[in-house]
């Protein structure tokens, strides 16, 4: 395995931080829903945990089929946010309970600025790092698999995204908003730069 471009250590912990710490996060109001349901607050994880040979990898899930929204999708640890949750809480709690991860507060170094999706939610991605390696154990009825992707995958991914808009990885390719989620991360995170105009949803990533 070839040596990391992203090693997993103190140093990109701190630059990854001192990067999304320039970042304005604009949270604005949704507009209700035609039935006048209020928007649906929802965060995700990036979760920072050490790989084979030094790499920096996180954990992307592969959502169950039983489930009501997104069955099957790709994505990223997460869901709604409880009644009196931020943003870290509700990412570090669904952690939690679909991966078996208990990181503390201390562990978040960072968020993003939300993505508002064409189903109605507004997702909050949420970045952490664990210093120590972790046990993942998917939750039943939730996650059906659980695959790491190295930060050099996403560095690369990205870069031969093209006019496809998708990010590949793992095989097959992971669309916005989770895809764009990702790029948004790189740009920033890895490389301290401003993401740029951003990848759209394709339609069956609404459901």
């Amino acid at each position: 395995m070839p040596a990391p471009r992203f090693r997993h250590d103190d140093a990109l912990r701190d630059r990854i931080a001192a990067n999304l710490a320039v970042e304005e996060r604009i949270v604005d109001p949704l507009p209700s829903d035609p039935d006048g349901a209020a928007p649906r607050e929802a965060a995700v994880a990036i979760t920072l945990l050490p790989g084979p040979a030094g790499h920096c990898v996180f954990p992307v899930i592969v959502r169950d089929a039983g489930l009501r929204d997104h069955a099957g999708q790709l994505g990223l640890p997460g869901g709604r946010m409880e009644a009196g949750e931020g943003p870290e809480q509700a990412a570090l709690r669904e952690l939690h309970e679909e991966l078996g991860i208990d990181l503390p507060a201390a562990s978040v170094i960072g968020r993003l600025t939300p993505a508002v999706t064409n189903s109605g939610y507004r997702i909050h991605p949420v970045v952490c790092f664990s210093p120590a390696p972790v046990t993942v154990r998917a939750e039943p009825g939730e996650v059906a698999e659980v695959h790491e992707v190295g930060l050099d995958d996403l560095d690369d991914g990205v870069a031969r995204a093209g006019p496809a808009q998708a990010l590949p990885v793992l095989g097959t390719v992971i669309f916005a908003p989770t895809g764009e989620i990702l790029r948004r991360f790189r740009e920033l995170g890895l490389h301290g730069r401003l993401p740029g105009p951003g990848w759209p949803e394709p339609r069956f990533t609404w459901r």
